[in-house]
């Protein structure tokens, strides 16, 4: 069994980098002074900052002369925050040196690798336009920066936004890249750094080499993307009917990308615009901002939102609950425990009377909303790493004079900076003689009274052994809100079901002990106010234990090389079912044919090395249960790498207006083949003649446009193997 132990090194050796990198940051905090000014430099245009990947390394773009080098174009920038606090170094990098603008940098692994546009051609190979570029082996501290041209089209790519792990990127483009006959527009794609860097391709489009790695997500504009750690779920935003709803289309709503199934899903169905979608650091959720009262709970201002993606059908849940202002523009920095992020709020959210300008707040799950700052000018996105926050600002945040924008960088691990500029020393004048004037009347201002509490979440499931930790807001008066959640006393309609022990510290915590549903409220002690007066107890669901795990799907067939992605379904005693996917530990009967890789966040990929039969199966490791118990085990069936396409009939004669669909047969090592038809991406050699739109569940279908003929083709994304290669092209033929 050599795999299952490669895999458990793998696992012990992320622990110890994770562990590492965790006292790393930690340490770092310790040395960071609450604000930390990175440039000093006149910027006429700062780009939005990212940090590359979990690291304290900061990317972005500017067109000032931070390293003196006469620079005024906008450029690629790499900020190490460890070199400027704990070597005393600069710690600031330039990647690109061209005369026309680059722009939006992304990062990951420490921004080891890299992506980002440029209307420049860095690479002398007469590109034009915004083109999309990538570095996979950055080694910015010694200038060396080897780049890969992503796109060289004759229209312009751009946003690109890197996987966790760097191995895909997204990005949009105008470009019909994958020659599908697409009429003009701008669409979301995603393309494999690994793959296009081991091959010949020098820049999509590349139909000679087959794309390779290259996937279209979308049929229209997006407006803001995010992408999960191994590539597999894209969050993002359109106003296009993206999922085919026909629900909101025109106002920009949130839609979810399942790379499992290539099929897209519709997550809000707002009568405004959401934005911002972004992932959290633990990867099971996406926070985005609504201008929607998306859940009936009478908004008249933007909130941020919390979008589940761990459960299935995900869960929406509201973070922030301003009635006097906006709150926006969130910055995860959580950790694989915590939802943690960064946002900016005009709302009072914490009761201080600050409501009217923007202040940097920080969002904890467990003990909510605290504010950072007060009247600081944010003058672009945040973003969130561990406990620092980095933006741009043109505030003289430190005292040092400064009036324009330059990056900065705040330690939130420090007390809160309530007025972060500094106050200029008095001028001294003389003392005027003292005049007796009349003692004003006082105004007296009514103070804000406790009127509600609101349990959140309002339902949930817990199997037996469980805890839940839940959330109270309190609302008062005036409209302001504050988190009460460790100062509220907790109660459980049935004790005997769920436990509400009252910890101290931990006060809303409680535990699942026996099957049943209960109602779970709170109250305050020194009002009396309580979430059952007005409504707003919660619903626990206790489940019995685990009955069986059930393995989706049951019989599964594919090629030497590929991996395929399986669900794991637990199903309790006395009713109820839980996505368990990532909860369960994956076995092969047969490792050297189908291998169960159990890769942390992904541990349902099965990976085929070679022909033959094997059964997968899996393990609840906590009770034990195993999908062998009750036969609910799924067999698959690996068949030889995929050598060849063939696409049938070989030649069709259709008139104009007419479509023809194809079947496309991939013939496989040992002779077996397989019906490929909707798993393959369609292409015409002439658009105009005959186009190939590879319309989702009826992919094949070829329209007949004008007179004239055309060559159809067909590739096996996954694998790069195409029917050109093979001679398995079929002819088009267009009459009148």
């Amino acid at each position: 069994m050599p795999r299952p132990r490669s895999v458990l090194a793998a696992v012990v050796v992320t622990a110890i980098v994770l562990a590492a990198t965790s006292h790393h940051t930690q340490a770092l905090h310790r040395n960071t002074p609450p604000l930390l000014q990175i440039t000093d430099a006149a910027s006429a245009e700062f780009g939005d900052p990212m940090f590359a990947g979990r690291s304290n390394v900061l990317v972005f773009h500017s067109d000032g002369d931070l390293l003196g080098n006469g620079n005024s174009i906008p450029q690629i920038f790499v900020f190490d925050l460890a070199s400027r606090v704990k070597k005393g170094q600069l710690g600031l990098f330039q990647v690109t040196d061209g005369a026309v603008g680059s722009y939006e940098p992304t990062g990951a692994k420490r921004a080891r690798v890299l992506a980002f546009h440029s209307e420049d051609d860095l690479l002398s190979n007469g590109s034009s336009g915004r083109q999309v570029f990538a570095a996979t082996k950055a080694k910015w501290k010694k200038g060396q920066v080897p780049l890969v041209q992503v796109t060289r089209g004759p229209g312009e790519s751009f946003g690109a936004v890197l996987s966790d792990r760097g191995k895909f990127v997204l990005f949009s483009s105008t470009d019909d890249l994958l020659a599908e006959g697409l009429p003009p527009g701008t669409r979301l794609y995603q393309a494999d750094l690994r793959r296009l860097s081991k091959s010949s391709c020098p820049g999509y489009p590349c139909p000679a080499d087959g794309n390779p790695g290259l996937l279209r997500i979308t049929d229209d504009a997006v407006e803001g993307v995010s992408i999960n750690k191994t590539g597999s779920r894209i969050a993002f935003t359109s106003r296009a009917d993206a999922a085919g709803t026909g629900c909101g289309t025109g106002v920009a709503q949130l839609f979810l990308w399942d790379g499992k199934t290539g099929t897209t899903a519709q997550m809000t169905c707002g009568t405004a615009d959401s934005r911002g979608p972004v992932f959290t650091r633990n990867f099971r959720g996406v926070l985005f901002e609504s201008d929607a009262d998306l859940l009936g709970a009478g908004n008249g201002h933007t909130q941020i939102y919390h979008l589940d993606v761990f459960v299935e059908p995900p869960v929406l849940s509201q973070s922030t609950f301003g009635a006097d202002g906006d709150s926006r523009m969130a910055a995860p920095n959580g950790t694989s425990r915590k939802t943690r992020f960064f946002f900016m709020s005009s709302a009072d959210l914490t009761g201080s009377g600050t409501s009217g300008s923007e202040h940097l707040h920080s969002y904890d799950a467990f003990t909510g909303v605290q504010r950072l700052t007060n009247g600081v000018t944010i003058l672009s996105r945040l973003a969130g790493q561990f406990l620092f926050a980095a933006f741009a600002s043109a505030d003289d945040l430190i005292g040092n004079g400064n009036d324009t924008p330059q990056m900065f960088i705040m330690n939130a691990d420090v007390a809160p900076l309530l007025d972060p500029t500094v106050t200029p020393t008095p001028t001294a004048t003389a003392t005027p003689t003292a005049t007796t004037t009349p003692t004003p009347t006082p105004t007296v201002t009514p103070t804000p009274v406790l009127e509600r509490l609101v349990l959140a979440p309002v339902s949930t499931n817990l199997q037996i052994g469980e805890t839940k930790a839940f959330a109270v807001i309190g609302h008062f008066t005036g409209g302001g809100t504050q988190n009460l959640t460790q100062l509220v006393t907790y109660t459980s309609s049935d004790p005997g079901v769920v436990v509400a022990p009252n910890t101290p510290a931990d006060a809303s915590r409680v535990e699942a002990l026996a099957t049943g549903v209960v109602s779970i409220s709170a109250v305050h002690g020194p009002t009396g106010v309580s979430t059952t007066t007005t409504g707003d107890d919660a619903v626990v669901t206790v489940v019995g234990g685990v009955e069986r795990i059930v393995i989706a799907p049951a019989i599964d067939s594919f090629s030497v090389g590929e991996i395929e992605t399986f669900t794991a379904t637990a199903h309790f005693f006395g009713g109820g079912t839980e996505n368990y996917t990532q909860l369960v530990t994956y076995a092969s009967s047969a490792p050297a044919i189908a291998a169960a890789l159990n890769t942390p966040g992904n541990r349902s990929q099965i990976e085929a090395l070679s022909p033959g039969v094997a059964t997968i199966s899996a393990t609840d490791p906590v009770s034990g249960v195993s999908s062998s118990d009750s036969g609910d085990d799924s067999v698959v069936t690996i068949i030889g790498p995929l050598q060849s396409i063939t696409l049938s009939p070989a030649s069709t004669t259709r008139n104009v207006g007419e479509s023809k669909a194809f079947t496309a047969i991939g013939h496989y090592g040992g002779g077996s083949t397989q019906n490929l038809t909707q798993l393959v991406v369609y292409a015409s050699s002439n658009p105009s003649v005959a186009s190939a739109p590879n319309t989702p569940g009826n992919r094949s279908r070829v329209d007949a446009v004008a007179v004239g003929i055309a060559t159809i083709s067909a590739t096996h994304v996954a694998t790069g193997v195409t029917s050109t290669a093979s001679g398995g092209d079929a002819t088009f033929i267009v009459n009148p």
